[in-house]
């Protein structure tokens, strides 16, 4: 996404959208592909599986959320802020922005956090905090509220269509808990982290297909 890297920051209104790659997949004549979804950015892709399931050849999902059970403690300040958009809500969001945080989500649940070079949360927050950009996230924060009830969707479309899929999961990942179901398929590896571990195409496990 734009607002986490050094291109200029978009509009505060305009967010990454199923549309945008939408738009570019069709601009390219792409009409096969595997989808890679992980984490906050999960729901794009599977709005885009679910309009156009004919083009899915595979998945890889590394932490990326289909089901409310997924959404525990960690979501909670958000819930209310999807409920009642205040100034209050916000600036508890807002917290979550700060340099401490950033770093919690490189630290949480993994074996050797000193192993982690600072670099990582240092660069980030240095985006996290130009000018406008706490707002685009907050913006962020409050659109996902739209994905929760396209669950039951995304769900039927895994029943379905059940495309090859390979799952990887950090199981101290607390925003997006691995006790969560399972989409489809079976959980091939793993890690002690959270949700950024980079996935490893040298996996011996095959991806497999199971009802949801």
């Amino acid at each position: 996404m734009n607002v986490y890297s050094v291109s200029r920051p978009p509009p505060l209104r305009s967010v990454i959208s199923r549309a945008w790659i939408d738009a570019f997949t069709a601009r390219i004549g792409l009409t096969r592909y595997a989808l890679y979804v992980q984490d906050y950015g999960a729901p794009v892709g599977f709005r885009l599986a679910v309009k156009h399931p004919e083009r899915v050849q595979a998945l890889v999902i590394q932490n990326g959320n289909a089901y409310e059970e997924g959404l525990r403690d960690f979501w909670k300040p958000i819930k209310a802020y999807w409920r009642e958009p205040t100034d209050e809500h916000r600036a508890i969001l807002a917290k979550s922005l700060e340099l401490e945080a950033t770093k919690w989500q490189y630290t949480h649940g993994v074996r050797r956090p000193e192993s982690i070079s600072p670099d990582n949360w240092l660069v980030d927050q240095y985006l996290l905090d130009r000018p406008g950009n706490k707002a685009i996230q907050l913006q962020l924060f409050y659109s996902y509220g739209s994905n929760p009830p396209l669950y039951p969707q995304w769900q039927a479309y895994f029943r379905r269509y059940q495309p090859p899929t390979l799952i990887v999961w950090g199981k101290n990942d607390q925003i997006f808990p691995r006790k969560a179901p399972i989409p489809t398929g079976e959980i091939s590896r793993i890690w002690n982290s959270i949700c950024w571990t980079p996935v490893t195409l040298r996996s011996k496990k095959r991806a497999t297909r199971s009802p949801a």
